[in-house]
């Protein structure tokens, strides 16, 4: 039985009608997508493509060599056990200016990890021929082996006033012996003409917060504001939270801590357990 003509007609309103709709999205989208981005000024302050350059300077334990990946074309090869540092290879210095701020992006595989530790692209900074500790890396966020094939990884930077130099080098994230066999590929340093746009970067910080920098947030903790809190607390939805909290607190009292053991000892410095 074919439909009335009413039926009819209305289906070829709602057929348009949903198209429009699904149009204004994808539009909106695509204006999300592409918002600014911050302009690179330059050539590359650092680049390694590895199509005519030889492979970084390998740690101990580590060999590094170029070899040809059928999707990039020359690509370093990074294999080996490494014991008692903190990276498996790392490039020559090179020249960076004072307060700019720059970009560090570069490609990585990872063939096999163990035991399983992240690698990740990091960039130091210093004074060039003054002895003495460098500056806070510059790390990307790290390697993510369960997704595993080639990654970008990506870390934006500004250069303290008393540097002028920076090297870079292949992770390991900690000093204990770890066998790795990976691969990397376009790793570039470029300068940026900003930080880009990011849910957790302020583009100005607020004055009420600039004013607690390297403040611990306990001493502003009054008998006043705590007086505040718990009113604050005794009202709906934070009542509720509050006893759920509980209950799981008291249940940690009452069974215990897990029976913990040292896994690794992290870059950081501090040690990392597991159960």
């Amino acid at each position: 039985m074919k439909p009335s003509g009413d039926a009819h007609g209305s289906s070829k309103r709602t057929i348009p009608s949903l198209a429009r709709r699904l149009l204004v999205l994808i539009a909106a989208g695509l204006l999300v997508s592409t918002r600014s981005l911050p302009d690179e000024i330059g050539d590359p302050v650092f680049a390694a493509d590895f199509e005519d350059g030889p492979p970084w300077s390998a740690r101990d334990g580590i060999r590094t060599e170029l070899v040809d990946d059928p999707g990039r074309g020359t690509v370093m090869h990074v294999a080996g056990t490494q014991d008692g540092g903190w990276n498996y290879a790392g490039a020559g210095a090179f020249p960076l200016q004072a307060g700019h701020l720059y970009k560090l992006r570069g490609w990585v595989r990872v063939e096999s990890v163990r035991p399983r530790a992240p690698a990740v692209l990091q960039g130091r900074v210093r004074k060039l021929g003054r002895p003495g500790p460098e500056h806070r890396p510059a790390t990307t966020p790290e390697y993510d082996l369960w997704t595993g094939g080639w990654q970008q990884l990506i870390v934006e930077f500004e250069v303290p006033a008393e540097a002028d130099s920076g090297w870079v080098a292949l992770e390991k994230g900690t000093d204990a012996p770890v066998a790795f066999d990976g691969f990397v590929d376009d790793v570039v340093v470029v300068e940026l003409d900003a930080y880009s746009e990011h849910p957790y970067h302020f583009t100005e910080v607020p004055a009420p917060l600039a004013a607690l920098r390297s403040t611990h947030p306990r001493l502003y903790l009054t008998a006043a504001s705590r007086e505040d809190l718990r009113g604050r607390l005794a009202d709906e939805p934070w009542a509720s939270r509050l006893e759920d909290l509980r209950r799981v607190a008291d249940r940690g009292v009452r069974d215990g801590p897990p029976a913990y053991r040292r896994a690794t000892r992290s870059s950081s410095g501090r040690g990392r357990w597991a159960t």
